[in-house]
């Protein structure tokens, strides 16, 4: 219902979920999903519940990321990681060509191939003939 929280309490009054302060937790929740505080609290409990419980894997992930950026900034600290490093920056400059592949007019399979490779799955949904688009 709008105007309560996921916890059910009238919106202005104490919002809990167990023991979680949701307006504690609104400013990250909008931080890594953004919408708005009324938006947030117009999510079903078990909905609300399931954004939250993710936001530890996001954490996660983000620290990773800089942890690899980080790293990878700092050059290879040994020759045992020079094949490390060469591999990642490949991979990260394969991943940030892919648009300026995709806008210069460079296949679909180069950008395909390198979404692939940064762990992102390509699925092509082969286009609408035009009557079916139009509803006719």
């Amino acid at each position: 219902m709008a105007g309560e929280s996921p916890g059910g309490k009238k919106a202005g009054s104490v919002r809990t979920i167990g023991d979680l302060d949701v307006g504690a937790i609104l400013p990250t929740l909008q931080r890594f999903y953004g919408g708005s505080w009324s938006e947030w609290l117009d999510l079903p409990e078990p909905v609300f519940a399931a954004y939250v419980e993710m936001l530890s894997v996001l954490k996660a992930q983000e620290s990773l990321q800089r942890a690899a950026e980080v790293r990878l900034g700092g050059g290879p600290k040994s020759k045992r990681d020079e094949p490390w490093h060469k591999s990642t920056q490949r991979r990260w400059e394969r991943v940030a060509n892919t648009l300026a592949d995709k806008s210069s007019g460079k296949s679909g399979a180069s950008y395909r191939m390198n979404m692939a490779a940064a762990g992102i799955p390509v699925i092509r949904v082969p286009r609408k003939k035009k009557e079916q688009a139009d509803g006719g």
